[in-house]
């Protein structure tokens, strides 16, 4: 996502089943040749009220992660 593709837009969902929508800031390429079978990870985020037409919305701002091994 984004002009350069420097932005992964995520749908995370936690161990209790509570899913919310986040945003990665990392080239997309790059995080797929790390992420490569693996789907569950580790966050640092913060949240963020995204405004779009006039709706507000709950996303995270991923900082860091880390893989978690299966």
């Amino acid at each position: 996502m984004g002009k350069n593709k420097n932005a992964i837009k995520l749908y995370l969902e936690d161990e209790q089943g509570t899913r919310v929508e986040g945003v990665l800031f990392e080239d997309g390429e790059k995080f797929l040749n790390k992420k490569s079978s693996r789907n569950k990870f580790n966050l640092l985020y913060y949240p963020k009220i995204q405004v779009y037409n006039n709706i507000k919305q709950l996303q995270v701002v991923v900082s860091e992660y880390f893989w978690k091994e299966d």
